[in-house]
């Protein structure tokens, strides 16, 4: 809807700090200054897909919950390795809707210490639930 606070983030001239964007996502966006610019259909879908799900949910909540608080002390040696797949899986399945299987959006090679691989999840992706 027209004047909402998602319809504001993929307008045309929206603004975005200078490191925001990885390179990956970069690749894909079109710049004048600092400032996103041609906003295509698939734009739209990869800014939201990249604020909403990349950022807010892997980063902050699966992947630093001790970080920001969400889980107090510390986490035990399986619920890192749960969170960690759990972050991976569900990147995957973010890079898969914002590219087509053909093009996937590359893992950032931000994350590559902090994801698992595709290689390495191979196993849980090609369910059929999720290679659809």
């Amino acid at each position: 809807e027209k004047g909402s606070a998602v319809s504001a983030l993929i307008q045309d001239g929206n603004p975005f700090p200078e490191k925001y964007f990885w390179d990956c996502e970069r690749e894909l966006l079109e710049f004048d200054n600092l400032k996103v610019t041609n906003i295509t259909k698939s734009r739209a879908k990869l800014l939201i897909i990249g604020i909403f799900l990349f950022r807010a949910l892997i980063t902050t909540l699966l992947l630093k919950p001790v970080k920001y608080r969400f889980i107090l002390g510390h986490l035990t040696p399986n619920e890192s390795i749960s969170l960690k797949v759990l972050a991976s899986v569900i990147f995957y399945i973010g890079r898969r809707a914002v590219g087509s299987k053909s093009q996937l959006l590359a893992l950032p090679h931000e994350w590559q210490l902090s994801l698992h691989t595709d290689a390495d999840i191979e196993t849980i992706i090609q369910h059929s639930e999720i290679n659809s």
